[in-house]
């Protein structure tokens, strides 16, 4: 008798953006997507040094699956798919995708089902919602990026009517630092080593009378954006502060202790074809930490930190097979 092994597994999501129904298929590093039940104990007094018992009050299914950044684009003057891979993932918390951009929306996107598979055994998590989401993009390591999910129950059964299916994709080429650019406005930062932006969204669930199940899964709100960058502090710098250090536009806000008037830009060139480019942009930023470490005889390191609004952050460039 066999056992099963990681090399056969896969993660699915099924996704219904516009009138589109995708099957997509990701390049998928780990999943801990688990069920998990919440016990209730009495608090009696009854004069016995142990609670008595314990129940079951509702089960949940939640987790998370972390993707590495492969890039998904048409090497063709007008590809039918661009960057799709990471306006997949960004709009699985975002949540509207219209002219090759993934904006916010007012409204919270829902995946549809998401399917672990193992060797052909399949689960399938129905109606989750992103409750974090975080990317990074260092310099010296391959991009990362890491939804976490909340679903309402979990079937043994295939959706079916998912017409646009991704699950075919040939991933070969993830992005590398060769394919980043970090600019504050138009003026690039070429010290930056490692860059991250991450999102909370709160969600909430209830029980009702006559099941243990979930019966509502409901999104409320997401917390400010936290974006992070290390970088580099150049020997040409003057002195130690932001200014000197990253930008004059991120020093002014940081001495002023207010927002960028300038966007923050992460653009990302194709690795399949070159020139088509992706760029995040996160606006209305503010400056929350800088620090710069020393260690030994390694280069000075500055780590300057952000807090932004997610109704400003646009990922432009993309554009998903529908």
């Amino acid at each position: 008798m066999g056992v099963l092994t990681s090399k056969g597994s896969e993660a699915i999501l099924y996704l219904t953006i516009g009138s589109a129904k995708i099957k997509y298929k990701l390049p998928l590093r780990s999943e801990s997507i688990n069920q998990r039940a919440d016990t209730l104990t009495s608090e009696a007094i009854l004069g016995n040094r142990a609670f008595p018992s314990a129940t079951i009050t509702r089960r949940v299914y939640e987790g998370s699956i972390d993707v590495e950044l492969f890039d998904v684009t048409e090497n063709v003057t007008t590809p039918t798919y661009a960057h799709e891979l990471l306006g997949i993932l960004y709009w699985t918390i975002a949540g509207n995708y219209s002219s090759n951009s993934v904006s916010w929306n007012t409204t919270a996107p829902k995946i549809d089902f998401i399917e672990i598979s193992h060797d052909g055994k399949s689960i399938y998590y129905k109606d989750c919602y992103v409750t974090g989401f975080s990317w990074r993009f260092p310099s010296d390591a391959v991009p990362t990026a890491t939804i976490d999910v909340r679903a309402t129950s979990e079937q043994d059964t295939a959706p079916t009517g998912y017409t646009v299916d991704r699950t075919d994709i040939s991933y070969n080429k993830f992005y590398n630092s060769k394919h980043f650019s970090f600019l504050v406005g138009t003026t690039q930062i070429t010290t930056v080593r490692n860059f991250e932006m991450s999102l909370s969204q709160n969600v909430i669930d209830g029980v009702k009378f006559g099941s243990l199940d979930v019966a509502y899964v409901e999104p409320t709100n997401t917390d400010l954006a936290t974006i992070n960058i290390e970088f580099y502090i150049p020997d040409t710098a003057t002195d130690m502060s932001l200014s000197n250090t990253l930008n004059s536009a991120v020093g002014t806000a940081w001495d002023g202790g207010t927002s960028l008037t300038s966007d923050l830009k992460l653009t990302i060139n194709s690795p399949t074809n070159d020139g088509t480019n992706a760029t995040l942009a996160i606006s209305d930023a503010v400056v929350t930490e800088y620090t710069h470490d020393i260690s030994a005889n390694d280069f000075i390191i500055g780590r300057a930190s952000f807090r932004a609004p997610a109704s400003g952050i646009t990922l432009s460039g993309v554009t998903i097979k529908s």
